[in-house]
């Protein structure tokens, strides 16, 4: 192997590891964008961590106990709060979250709404409004709306929301940057290496170690962190982060696949290289071997004839003393 050949060989390696790293951070960019940067991740989060269940029956439980402290039925308790109305108002403070809005979600009409249930009922028992009634109606209708806030929120909005926003604009910066350098490393590979197969087979180890790092780094984190483990109320909070950060997780599984269809289209390409070679190696041998034979008939047939072979000496008789007389009658 000549120095030029064997610098080639590092270089390639060198690039081959580069292309392996930019392309766990192009998936780590690619998660970020596709998870902390999109509010219909949250919104479906939401949908299936069952955390509208979870805080209607917690709603349901606090509410039954307020009536039981107030005079009140738990049909007349239930009765304030929807599964359909919680999903909506989460979808809301979603929305309000990824607008950058330091404000909480506004739920005064949930109160009013429960202040109007609470006087019907009793105006429907025959008793009358007198302010004192009025006023302890609106204090229970508060204390409803303040538990329905408490569960029906995001923690934290006025601290995340404003970073939020910035890494929103910002994201798709580092990412686009990382795509385009993983497609120059690529470039570079091809230009460097003039060999075909050992190009396709520093790709294929490349995105081999990417497809790996994709594959291992959510089974390593979720291992490592174990949120239900972590004193978190109300339990629909819980519920909702826990499934948020699995799913969270579980996207690098996407740049997984990826990876795997790259690495299966190039070991295609490198099988299909291979069948070329060997076909051209055999045609090379089977012309090799018919202008050998040509040659040597070629060979044969120029060169000289071999000598006949001399007859063997026979043996000749010895005299007898008569004469024998070639023509005509031998005379005495």
């Amino acid at each position: 192997m000549t120095n030029k050949k064997k610098k080639t060989s590092v270089l390639t390696l060198v690039l081959s590891y580069v292309l392996s790293l930019l392309l766990v951070v192009l998936a780590a960019f690619g998660v970020v964008q596709i998870t902390l940067c999109n509010a219909s991740f949250l919104k479906t989060q939401v949908i299936n961590s069952g955390f509208c269940d979870s805080a209607l029956s917690e709603l349901t439980e606090n509410f039954v106990s307020y009536g039981s402290a107030s005079g009140f039925s738990s049909e007349v308790m239930t009765s304030i709060i929807q599964k359909e109305r919680v999903q909506t108002d989460m979808f809301s403070a979603v929305d309000l979250l990824y607008s950058g809005s330091r404000e909480q979600p506004d739920y005064s009409s949930f109160s009013q709404n429960a202040y109007d249930i609470f006087s019907a009922d009793v105006e429907s028992r025959g008793y009358t409004l007198t302010q004192d009634v009025k006023e302890g109606l609106q204090l229970l209708a508060d204390t409803c709306a303040q538990d329905y806030t408490n569960h029906v929120n995001l923690p934290m909005t006025a601290y995340i929301a404003p970073i939020l926003t910035k890494l929103n604009s910002v994201m798709w910066i580092p990412l686009v940057i990382a795509l385009l350098f993983t497609a120059v490393a690529v470039v570079v590979i091809i230009m460097t290496e003039s060999d075909a197969e050992q190009r396709l087979k520093a790709c294929i180890y490349s995105f081999s170690a990417g497809l790996a790092s994709c594959v291992l780094f959510p089974v390593i984190a979720s291992l490592a962190i174990r949120l239900q483990n972590l004193s978190i109320t109300p339990q629909s909070l819980k519920l909702l982060i826990g499934k948020y950060y699995g799913s969270m997780l579980s996207a690098f599984w996407y740049f997984a696949i990826m990876y795997a269809v790259v690495i299966i289209a190039l070991v295609i390409t490198l099988k299909m290289l291979y069948k070329k070679q060997s076909e051209i190696y055999a045609e090379t041998k089977i012309d090799r071997v018919a202008d050998e034979n040509t040659f040597g008939a070629t060979k044969r047939k120029a060169a000289p004839p071999a000598p006949a072979a001399q007859p063997a000496p026979t043996a000749q008789a010895a005299p007898t003393g008569r004469i024998v007389r070639t023509f005509g009658d031998p005379k005495e």
